[in-house]
Parts: structure tokens; C-alpha cells; sequence
């Protein structure tokens, strides 16, 4: 590798269904030399469309008008191209969308009101395999989940628990730590890949589709300590 070799932007599509915006967004991305917005788009036909014929690491889906471009489209973007990680912007601060975003695929959660900084953070860590959700917001989630389901785990989340061996328990209290693939593969001194087929593994014994519905029921069932808790 020359030190002139450069690395792979991030590949972006934004879906909003207002003009304006996506202008917004686009002079964000504009000179950024680590990401590239390659495609947008203003209703949920086009996005599918786009989403599948350019295969982009992160969808981008800004929710600020009613459409079909809404919420309940999330899981249908989201089997467009099984690898892209998509990235809710809202207004609300409401910890039962954030919960539903979560469930239905999403891996980052950001709200509008935070500094384009903040956004372009979250995209780096979704993409490097991380799962972003504003701190704030944290707290009032968990309290949703502690309202919302039974204060001790289920016969079923315990009989998940029981399927993990000790080291899928110690990446699942690594991961809950805010530690990444890399930091995981270098604290337990085994590959990235390792770790990757360790989280294959984990998702399918415990019935959950990616990182944050893994803290999320690891916060349950008692794994993570919620004052550790890194999201």
C-alpha cells in the first residue's frame, strides 16, 4: 500500500421527499472526501429502485412530511440491499419510535436537531459495524422497554442466554461497552472475522436482527449493566 492509496468513500443514498432538504444534505456531503452521496431520492418507488441498482453502504432516510417515504417503509428499504445500514433522521424525541426504528431494521437513530457533525459521526460509526443512537435518548429507551415488558426475563430470553457459550456472553458485554469489531478482536485476541461469525451466531441464538436489538435484549436479560451501556 502507497501512502497515496486512498480508501473507499462511504457511498450514500438520501431519501426525502422534500426538494430543499435533499439540497441541504447535499452541500453536507459536497466535500467530504470520505463519503459520497450517489444517489437520492423522494418517494419510496425511487428509493427501492436506487437502493438496489447502487447497493450504498448507508440509506439515509429523512422523515419530515408525511409520505410513503414514512416510517413503515424502513423494512421494505432495508431488503432492497440486505448490506446497506440505514440511518433514521427525525424530529421526535419519542423512545417508543426509537424502539420501533430499532426493531424494524434501523441501526442508527438521529435526531434533527443535532449539528451536521453529529450525523456525519453516526455515519462513520454505522458503517464501520457499530450502532448509534443519541445518548440522550438512551435513558428514556430503556425506560420504555423496562415499561413495556416484564420486569424479569422471559422463560424464552433465559433459554436464549443459556444457548450463548462464554465467549459469544463476553463479546455481547464487549459490544455493550461501546467497543467496535476491531477493538473486540484485539481485547480477545481473535480475527475481525472471528468476531463477525461470533455476532452471526449470537443474532440467530438470541432472535435479533443486528446491533442495537442486541443491547437492547442483552440490557434485559441482565448482560450489560445499564450504567455501562454504550449506544
Amino acid at each position: 500500500m502507497t501512502t497515496n492509496e486512498s480508501i473507499d468513500p462511504i457511498r450514500i443514498v438520501l431519501l426525502d421527499n422534500l426538494t430543499m432538504v435533499r439540497a441541504g444534505f447535499r452541500l453536507l456531503f459536497a466535500n467530504k472526501a470520505d463519503m459520497e452521496l450517489v444517489g437520492e431520492a423522494g418517494d419510496l418507488f425511487e428509493a427501492l429502485q436506487i437502493i438496489t441498482d447502487l447497493k450504498p453502504d448507508i440509506i439515509l432516510l429523512e422523515l419530515s412530511q408525511p409520505g410513503n417515504l414514512g416510517f413503515g417503509a424502513i423494512p421494505q428499504l432495508i431488503r432492497a440491499n440486505r448490506k446497506s445500514r440505514l440511518i433514521l433522521v427525525t424530529s421526535s424525541t419519542d423512545p417508543c419510535l426509537y424502539l420501533q426504528a430499532i426493531q424494524s431494521g434501523a441501526l442508527g437513530v438521529v435526531l434533527q436537531t443535532q449539528t451536521p457533525e453529529v450525523l456525519l459521526k453516526a455515519i462513520q460509526k454505522v458503517h464501520s459495524g457499530e450502532a448509534w443512537i443519541e445518548r440522550s435518548m438512551v435513558a428514556s429507551l430503556l425506560t420504555t422497554i423496562r415499561r413495556n415488558q416484564p420486569a424479569l426475563p422471559t422463560d424464552q430470553e433465559s433459554e436464549c442466554v443459556a444457548r450463548l457459550s462464554r465467549r459469544e456472553q463476553e463479546i455481547v458485554y464487549l459490544i455493550g461497552n461501546g467497543l467496535n469489531t476491531k477493538q473486540i478482536a484485539s481485547q480477545i485476541f481473535i480475527s475481525e472475522s472471528t468476531v463477525r461469525h461470533y455476532l452471526t451466531s449470537i443474532y440467530e441464538k438470541v432472535n435479533v436482527s443486528g446491533r442495537l436489538e442486541l443491547l437492547i435484549f442483552a440490557y434485559r436479560v441482565g448482560l450489560v449493566n445499564p450504567s455501562n451501556l454504550s449506544i
